[in-house]
C-alpha cells in the first residue's frame, strides 16, 4: 500500500492537534490577503533558491544553469559535512582514549542514546538512523586493530 501524502494531521512527524485546544483558542485567519505586486515574483535571473515559479518560467538553459549552481552548493555542503564528521571523529577518539585511560569503557551508551534521540527529534526516523551511522563511524580505530576501516 502506498503511503498517503500529505500524511494525516495525527501523524507524529507532522504534529497533531491537541485535544484540549479548541478552535476558539486559535487566532482567526486573516480575511484579506495583501495584493500581489509585480515585485512579488522573483526574476529567474536573480540569485535565490529554486522555486516552482523559476522552474516554470526559466528558459531551459537558465534552468539547467540554476540547477547546476545549486548542485555546486550541495557539493560544497557535502564537503563541509565530511570535514565536520572528520572533526567529530577526532574528538570522539580523544574522549574514548581519556575514558579508557581513566579505567572506563570506550563508549557510554546513555550518551549515544541521547545523541540518537536528538537527531531523531530534529530529523525524524531517518535522523535516528543517521545518528547511529555517525556514532559507528566516530567509534573509530580504537575498536579495530591497526586502525583499519571496516
Amino acid at each position: 500500500m502506498a503511503p498517503r501524502w500529505p500524511p494525516p494531521s495525527s501523524s507524529p512527524w507532522w504534529g497533531s492537534r491537541s485535544p484540549t485546544r479548541s478552535t476558539a483558542d486559535r487566532p482567526a485567519p486573516a480575511t484579506t490577503t495583501p495584493p500581489r505586486t509585480a515585485q512579488a515574483r522573483p526574476s529567474p535571473n536573480q540569485e535565490h533558491a529554486m522555486s516552482p515559479y523559476t522552474l516554470q518560467t526559466a528558459e531551459p538553459d537558465t534552468a539547467e544553469a540554476v540547477i547546476a549552481g545549486m548542485r555546486d552548493r550541495i557539493d560544497l555542503l557535502d564537503t563541509e559535512l565530511l570535514q565536520l564528521l572528520e572533526r567529530r571523529q577526532a574528538l570522539s577518539e580523544a574522549v574514548q582514549e581519556a575514558r579508557i585511560a581513566a579505567g572506563g569503557r570506550r563508549t557510554e551508551l546513555g550518551r549515544e542514546n541521547a545523541v540518537v534521540a536528538r537527531y531523531a527529534d530534529r530529523l525524524g526516523r531517518p535522523g535516528g538512523r543517521m545518528a547511529v551511522a555517525v556514532l559507528e563511524f566516530c567509534r573509530g580505530s580504537l575498536a579495530r586493530p591497526g586502525g583499519a576501516p571496516r
